[in-house]
């Protein structure tokens, strides 16, 4: 309640809603039959509730001040904190020394606030390209907790590893895709067309599209991996031989190709960004393009391309991949004002463009 009221500033009555619903509340334990005394709860919000979610993140907010006075970047996602800081090859110490004391100050704050750091859950990756030298660094200590670095960890499902090849993360996710398909061809002679058709787009393709934007530019062999699974799923429902060509079954159930999903959702995610749709943190990574003469190309949406040193990873990022994919569609697709439109004339255009 002090934070909503001195870090927020909610009014008098809307305090008054949130008082009455935390207020007085108790909490008993259930084991088998046993149910022990009513607890009050002083601190916390109800588990399992619709405002639990966004009450914890408001409660948690100021944290972003104690990272920011280290010049860390930061990114929340429920209690999941991670922060991220770019280390200079020359000056490593002094940016080990700032990370290491912020995420000190950040222990100190949950301590402060009723909230437990858990050191052991606690991971540490450095990212750097495979054709540089890896700086010097093994382990670090928080807490009192040696935490040596890892090789990859997985942040929201996704698999990132230390040189951000994803291969690991497109074998997981072919892996998990593939004995999904499997279990249901066991049972597929019990489901009508459209049935095993709702199926493998719930359980298999969804998997196939999940942050798949972070795929662009990777080497086609990778790729391929994730359009054999596609593949798979698209004989399994439409009694495709193996030999059999694919593109007919694909064409039939309107699937586009993986590599054709992956700029679906890139120039998504620019739509949203354009309509103001999206966070700063990827609104920032695009700048319109201004011409300094007058062009007929000028009164379109354009974005500035911007030059990279590195073809393997900076042709890789949002930051290149979105202004290439936006700038090459059509102004048919592009004039579209509402979300759902701009879908469906965009995979239309990609649906066209690759099956005929």
């Amino acid at each position: 309640m002090e934070r909503l009221e001195s870090y927020f500033g909610f009014s008098k009555l809307t305090l008054c809603w949130f008082r009455s619903y935390l207020e007085n509340c108790r909490q008993s334990i259930i084991i088998g039959d046993q149910v022990s005394t009513p607890c009050a709860l002083r601190y916390g919000v109800p588990q399992g509730s619709i405002l639990g979610p966004l009450l914890f993140t408001l409660y948690i907010a100021p944290l972003q001040d104690v990272i920011a006075r280290h010049n860390l970047n930061s990114l929340f996602y429920a209690d999941d904190t991670q922060l991220y800081i770019a280390i200079d090859p020359a000056n490593q110490a002094l940016s080990l020394t700032a990370f290491q004391s912020c995420i000190e100050d950040v222990m100190q704050w949950n301590t402060q606030n009723m909230l437990r750091s858990n050191a052991e859950k606690t991971e540490v990756i450095l990212f750097t390209s495979r054709f540089t030298k890896t700086p010097n660094i093994k382990k670090l200590c928080f807490d009192s907790t040696v935490i040596e670095l890892t090789e990859r960890v997985c942040d929201l499902g996704v698999n990132l590893d230390k040189n951000l090849s994803l291969t690991y993360h497109i074998n997981e996710t072919c892996k998990k895709a593939t004995n999904t398909i499997r279990s249901i061809g066991r049972i597929c002679k019990y489901l009508t067309k459209e049935n095993l058709k709702l199926l493998v787009n719930a359980l298999v393709i969804s998997r196939l599209n999940y942050c798949n934007s972070i795929l662009y530019g990777l080497p086609k062999q990778e790729l391929d991996k994730l359009q054999r699974v596609q593949n798979t799923a698209a004989c399994l429902i439409t009694g495709t031989k193996q030999y059999d060509h694919i593109k007919p079954a694909l064409r039939e159930l309107h699937w586009l190709p993986v590599e054709s999903r992956i700029i679906f959702k890139v120039l998504l995610i620019t739509f949203k960004i354009i309509h103001g749709l999206c966070p700063a943190y990827l609104s920032s990574l695009l700048q319109q393009y201004h011409s300094q003469r007058s062009l007929r190309s000028s009164s379109k949406l354009l974005f500035t391309v911007p030059t990279v040193n590195s073809v393997t990873y900076g042709e890789c990022a949002f930051s290149f991949s979105a202004p290439i994919s936006w700038n090459s569609l059509p102004d048919a697709v592009k004039n579209t004002t509402s979300l759902s439109s701009f879908k469906s004339a965009l995979k239309t255009f990609l649906f066209w463009k690759y099956y005929f």
